[in-house]
């Protein structure tokens, strides 16, 4: 009974983000519909995430060796996450801290596809290496082998050009790339989606050799909000960071040392050095 309490929920969540879509188009900017459509999915996301994470809209993602990620729609991060800038209509976000990234179209056709794979394999290339390690007895810390979460990269649509030619454009362009930089889920609202299945199991995996790249259509009289819902959850359930270490980025420094004074507070100066993170 609440398996099917949960799906008819979401099922009218499916039903009004259609209705919102659909109000969107009295805007006569191009660029006020996106933002709104953008900001549609974006309530979604923020309330069907696990607990421990928190989706962040039109954020930019930058790793500790200064690359950057195009801007993303909504970027999927731990709740540690510290506001290098979050203006509240943008914001900054450390690879290290980033789970997973959502690009959001009114509409996805061929073009609008490779745009968004292009985007989802820039941000799955960032490195993430600055976590605290060699902290003594503190138990906080990244442990000896500690790999990092990789980074989830998904396309919510509200329409989109037939499913299987939007199929056969993504398969030419994940055949061209890695695979485990390739989009591990597309949403289609009230047509399907797109997701990875190794040939003798039934679980979506993320897009990595040795998976196949499946169209899925929703259940009968269903919708793709229901299992988008449940996908989030199994994606981001063991997301986990150690201790982020934010002095990684600072490579010019703190500064340099005027003067220090021993232990012994004798009074000649000590040598000047530079003060490092």
């Amino acid at each position: 009974m609440s398996g099917k309490l949960l799906e008819q929920t979401l099922h009218s969540i499916a039903r009004r983000m259609k209705e919102e879509f659909e109000a969107t188009r009295a805007f006569q900017h191009t660029g006020g519909k996106g933002t709104s459509r953008e900001g549609i999915f974006h309530t979604f996301a923020k309330s069907h995430l696990p607990g421990h994470v928190e989706a962040r809209h039109n954020a930019e993602i930058i790793s500790v060796d200064g690359q950057k990620s195009a801007q993303c729609d909504t970027v999927i991060c731990d709740r540690s996450t510290p506001p290098l800038l979050d203006s509240g209509g943008y914001a900054i976000v450390p690879n290290e801290c980033v789970y997973g990234l959502i690009e959001v179209k009114s509409f996805l056709d061929r073009d609008g596809l490779r745009e968004d794979c292009e985007k989802i394999r820039k941000a799955k290339s960032l490195p993430k290496s600055a976590y605290q390690r060699n902290l003594g007895d503190q138990r906080r810390q990244a442990p000896d082998g500690y790999k990092p979460f990789p980074t989830v990269g998904m396309i919510f649509a509200f329409g989109s050009i037939d499913p299987i030619t939007l199929g056969n454009h993504l398969a030419e362009w994940c055949n061209e790339h890695d695979r485990s930089l390739c989009p591990d889920a597309i949403w289609v609202l009230g047509k399907g989606y797109f997701g990875w299945l190794t040939p003798d199991e039934e679980a979506l995996r993320p897009a990595l050799p040795g998976t196949n790249l499946h169209l899925v259509d929703p259940m009968p009289d269903g919708d793709i909000i229901y299992p988008l819902a449940i996908y989030m959850n199994a994606a981001f359930a063991t997301a986990w960071i150690p201790p982020f270490d934010l002095m990684a980025y600072a490579s010019s420094g703190l500064g340099d040392s005027r003067k220090y004074w021993t232990e012994a507070a004798d009074e000649d100066d000590g040598e000047a050095q530079s003060v490092q993170p």
